[in-house]
């Protein structure tokens, strides 16, 4: 007859349980990571889709104003938190003796780990849009 401490040695019966409770978090946590940074790359997906819109709806004739394209910028933002939206700047400059709408926007992301938040960052995407002279 072995004794407990010996019989234990050869019990293979929760080398699986024992496994799997090791390499389950880290597998939870990189499955969280990856669904985080997911979720930013999506909120730079609709940063700039809102940018591009805006900068579309500027090259329209007869010309919006400054205001007309800052508000379909804010509208055209999709799948944002609008607390996290860094406020759009619109402004109606020349460049090479042209007139040009200088569009940018941010929006800031905070990733969320499961036991803490990691430092926030500012996506931000900035388009210019020629202009037809009127």
């Amino acid at each position: 007859m072995m004794p407990a401490a010996l019989s234990l040695r050869y019990d293979k019966r929760a080398a699986a349980a024992v496994e799997f409770a090791l390499v389950a978090p880290v597998f939870l946590a990189l499955l969280f990571a990856i669904m985080q940074f997911g979720m930013a790359a999506y909120a730079r997906a609709g940063v700039q889709h809102a940018v591009t819109a805006g900068a579309r709806y500027a090259s329209i004739y007869p010309r919006p104003t400054v205001t007309q394209v800052k508000d379909k910028v804010r509208s055209s933002a999709y799948g944002l938190n609008p607390a996290q939206i860094v406020d759009p700047t619109v402004s109606l400059t020349t460049r090479n003796a042209l007139e040009v709408y200088d569009i940018q926007m941010g929006y800031t992301v905070r990733i969320k780990f499961i036991f803490f938040e990691a430092q926030p960052f500012t996506i931000s995407e900035h388009q210019i849009a020629y202009v037809v002279p009127q």
